[in-house]
């Protein structure tokens, strides 16, 4: 079967195949397969969307459902999942104040901004990668070992985000949150890289990438930051904030309406 789902396809038309076949205990198994039915050549991002939802009767017991979710759909699922908690470690990480007066917020404004700059980033992370799984096929062993390193860089933005709220005006902290952010870059081209690899060079993710100069220009930076964070940590911080900044907007390469 070969199912698209992209915003220049037809209506999306659902067909449904029943499968009764005898069971034992007298009851029936009957099968739901849901398609969309899409023009013979998809279009740039569209996804391979598979959906099978299995009713199984026995007998007097209630039905019981179950639904296969895609290859992609799964590793979109568990991404979501640990970023969602990688947020809330940098949340909590955030301590209280010390006083109950208005002043009492001055001492925590390095850990309000730097948690702010680790938000964005992590959250740009998450927009960008959902729309890269939406437009992605295949995923084979390679994708899912740099998707899980990926995941392992994003995971240390809590360590550094801790430690240069406590000493934002040194150095090292500073180069530090820089290496972990050029660690999580070089993943990010490493995951696409994969998926180009496994899906091909014709494929959605091949046609829209290209030459992703925005993301090596992103390395650079980060770079800059790390060896200008033993001049002054705050230009580093600068440069930190212009990669979210420049990335802010979804990279609209991949972000297409794809039914989800």
């Amino acid at each position: 079967m070969a199912e698209y789902g992209g915003p220049n396809d037809e209506l999306p038309v659902m067909t449904i195949r029943l499968d009764l076949t005898e069971r034992g205990g007298g009851g029936a198994s009957m099968t739901i397969v849901t398609r969309f039915r899409s023009s013979p050549s998809p279009p740039v991002g569209a996804r391979r969307v598979r959906r099978e939802v299995r009713c199984w009767f026995r007998g007097d017991d209630s039905p019981r459902i179950t639904m296969r979710l895609s290859e992609t759909d799964r590793l979109e699922a568990f991404s979501d999942g640990v970023m969602a908690v990688i947020i809330t470690i940098m949340a909590f990480s955030i301590p209280p104040p010390d006083g109950s007066s208005a002043g009492a917020l001055r001492g925590l404004l390095p850990h309000l901004l730097v948690y702010v700059l680790s938000f964005a980033v992590v959250g740009i992370y998450w927009n960008n990668h959902h729309h890269l799984l939406r437009a992605t096929e295949k995923i084979g062993g390679s994708v899912m070992w740099a998707n899980l390193f990926l995941l392992f860089c994003l995971s240390l933005f809590p360590i550094v985000t801790a430690w240069v709220g406590r000493f934002p005006r040194h150095s090292v902290p500073a180069m530090s949150y820089g290496l972990v952010g050029l660690a999580a870059g070089l993943a990010y081209t490493i995951l696409v890289r994969m998926i180009i690899r496994v899906n091909g060079s014709d494929s959605a993710v091949g046609r829209s990438v290209g030459g992703d100069a925005k993301g090596y220009a992103s390395l650079v930076l980060y770079a800059s930051g790390m060896l200008l964070a033993f001049v002054s940590p705050w230009i580093a911080y600068g440069l930190y904030a212009g990669v979210a900044v420049m990335w802010f907007i979804p990279d609209r390469r991949l972000a297409v309406d794809t039914g989800g």
